[in-house]
């Protein structure tokens, strides 16, 4: 919307807008100034002295001043203030070297003058500098990325069917400085659940574990859910296009945007025994998948009044599901 500047033209106009402003906003030894006024009206001499150590002096020339409307404060600066006694040599020395480096700051420029037989300190370069309003260093510009807006999950997402939301992690388990990755993904609406290990977090393996995630619930995937990790980006995210799945990220430090997959990795690295840690990704894979079996066809779940998750599955007449390609 366009704005109009009705004092423009008006000689005077600014300042007396200015004015205005200063006496609609108090500062706040004004205010306090006026209340230890009312109190004194109000409770007397002694108890003012005794509440705030005003004499009886400045409480009358405040009231004096309040009658004025002139009870802010002023300035103390002195009237008289120092001049500068730098000699017009050394200021156009230190001028000279300034615009010819304008990239040397003041302690540099302090070297070379007192090079040249020019005994002057740093901090008096920098006031030169200041007060003759000398150039600086050119910036260099540096171009922005330009910022991609996230999508994120509403708290109206309907979730009515299998594959409708699934949320995706990632778990770090680390041993003597030798890391492995599980990948692990939950239906939102069945709480099915399967996860694989991995040597590295890459958006390879993370597309991996979203098609096998596919295949075992027999259907299409409408939306996933993730953090802002590098494994949910590249070839992830290009797979998400392919199949026309929503990505939605849940904001940085965030993890109750992801409840469902936050609960299993814990439920997992609690509940699952795994190999030990030298053993080869299949040893793991195979123990991960036994576990993940049970999850899903043994194990009762509260939140499912317990029922397991394929319970939900089947009374959701999506029968179609191929278990066993997710163990290969």
């Amino acid at each position: 919307m366009k704005q109009l500047f009705i004092g423009k033209y008006l000689w005077g106009f600014a300042r007396v807008m200015d004015l205005t402003s200063k006496l609609m906003h108090k500062s706040k030894e004004t205010e306090k100034r006026e209340r230890i006024l009312v109190f004194w009206e109000k409770y007397g001499l002694d108890a003012t002295k005794d509440a705030f150590g005003v004499g009886r002096s400045t409480l009358f020339l405040w009231k004096k001043k309040q009658k004025e409307n002139n009870l802010e404060t002023k300035s103390r600066r002195p009237k008289n203030v120092r001049q500068p006694t730098t000699s017009s040599h050394v200021i156009d020395t230190v001028s000279q070297y300034r615009r010819a480096f304008p990239f040397l700051g003041k302690d540099k420029l302090e070297k070379i003058v007192k090079n040249i037989g020019i005994n002057v300190s740093a901090s008096t370069i920098g006031r030169i500098i200041k007060r003759e309003n000398l150039p600086s260093s050119p910036k260099q510009y540096v171009a922005r990325k330009k910022y991609k807006k996230k999508n994120r999950l509403s708290k109206d997402y309907s979730i009515k069917n299998p594959g409708d939301l699934v949320g995706m992690d990632t778990i770090v388990i680390q041993e003597n400085g030798i890391k492995k990755y599980i990948i692990t993904a939950v239906d939102y609406f069945t709480r099915i659940a399967i996860a694989r290990a991995y040597p590295a977090p890459s958006s390879r393996n993370a597309k991996d574990l979203l098609l096998r995630i596919k295949i075992a619930l027999g259907r299409d995937i409408q939306a996933v859910n993730t953090d802002n990790g590098s494994e949910f980006m590249a070839e992830y995210e290009k797979a998400c296009v392919s199949m026309e799945i929503k990505h939605f990220y849940t904001y940085p430090r965030t993890p109750k945007m992801n409840p469902f997959v936050e609960r299993f990795n814990r439920t997992i690295q609690e509940e699952a025994k795994f190999p030990l840690f030298e053993e080869s990704f299949d040893t793991w894979n195979n123990f991960i998948g036994h576990y993940v079996m049970l999850y899903n066809f043994f194990r009762p779940h509260y939140s499912l009044d317990y029922k397991t998750p394929v319970d939900v599955f089947l009374q959701s007449k999506q029968s179609n599901m191929l278990w066993t390609h997710t163990k290969t």
